[in-house]
């Protein structure tokens, strides 16, 4: 993460936005597989997978942080590409969840999907059209796509939340 983010995250923490820059605040999950997200639209509901238990304090954290009707959007990497924008409907709940997805999952919350796995961003394509993306080499050192990311947001610029809204959403004006 670098220091900008840090500084936006901070901020954003605070309830400060940021004056320059990206602006609008994007929570992305993401998984290795596209059948997890399936089951999370199925449900309605979506949970974190297992982290090492030295993180396990700072999820926590965010996890509290995150903000109700807050924007979020899957990011799958063994498809390597972004699915499915959503919005957040609940808090995390502090438990673990086994009889949703294979393995043991962390911090259920509910969601509200504006899409369907039909529409997707190939990572290749979101490299080549957003501007946060926009000259970077390391496409981590912008946004959070890491599953250690969970629950910090990315700082994206608005005109690319609205064009992944426009590709992504079942109605683009959705979020």
């Amino acid at each position: 993460m670098s220091v900008d983010t840090k500084l936006r995250q901070l901020l954003f923490e605070l309830g400060m936005p940021p004056t320059s820059g990206p602006d609008t605040p994007i929570f992305i999950f993401s998984c290795a597989e596209l059948k997890h997200i399936w089951i999370a639209l199925q449900r309605r509901r979506w949970a974190v997978a297992d982290i090492v238990s030295e993180q396990l304090k700072a999820r926590i954290t965010k996890a509290r942080q995150i903000p109700l009707g807050a924007s979020g959007l899957f990011y799958c990497s063994d498809a390597e590409c972004f699915t499915v924008p959503f919005r957040i409907q609940s808090r995390p709940e502090f438990r673990d969840v086994s009889d949703v997805w294979p393995g043991v999952w962390h911090f259920p919350f509910q969601i509200e999907p504006l899409g369907d796995l039909s529409k997707r961003i190939p990572l290749a394509n979101a490299k080549a059209t957003w501007r946060t993306l926009e000259g970077a080499t390391n496409v981590t050192k912008r946004i959070n796509i890491s599953g250690s990311m969970a629950f910090v947001p990315s700082w994206l610029y608005k005109e690319d939340w609205d064009m992944i809204l426009e590709q992504l959403a079942s109605t683009p004006n959705a979020a």
